[in-house]
Formats: C-alpha cells, sequence, structure tokens
C-alpha cells in the first residue's frame, strides 16, 4: 500500500470507533495505537500488549523490531 492509501485507510478506521480490526502486518508503526498488539514468532504468540507496555520490556521481540524499524528514520527529513 502507498502512503497516501494507507493513510486514508487508517482514518477511516479510527473514524469508527468500535469496531473490530485486525490487521497481519510486518511495519509496526501501522499498530502504535493498536488496543492490543499481539506478536508472533514463527507462527507462536511470544507477547501481547499495547505499543507502551511492549516497549517497557528491553529484551523483548517486539522493542527490538521497533527499535530496528524506526533507526531508519532518525535523521531523517
Amino acid at each position: 500500500m502507498d502512503p497516501r492509501a494507507e493513510y486514508a485507510l487508517f482514518q477511516q478506521l479510527t473514524a469508527r470507533p468500535g469496531r473490530i480490526v485486525v490487521l497481519v502486518t510486518h511495519w509496526l508503526a501501522n499498530v502504535r495505537d493498536a488496543d492490543l498488539i499481539l506478536v508472533m514468532v514463527k507462527g507462536h504468540l511470544v507477547a501481547a500488549g499495547t505499543h507502551d507496555q511492549l516497549m517497557r520490556h528491553t529484551d523483548s521481540t517486539y522493542r527490538t523490531l521497533w527499535t530496528m524499524q524506526a533507526s531508519g528514520y532518525i535523521g531523517a527529513t
């Protein structure tokens, strides 16, 4: 999905509270505001929580992957 289509999709989703959305993604910025994030590794659930909860664990898969993806934007203009 290109950035404009992605933005439009998330605008529609946030405009309709009370809906359940299942989003499978490797792009973690898309799930930052989710009520519940499930982290799967090789088909097994390894963690669950909000972004803030998952980021509190320094050795977590989620935090490691989030940091890797975010590092590509640090210092970007």
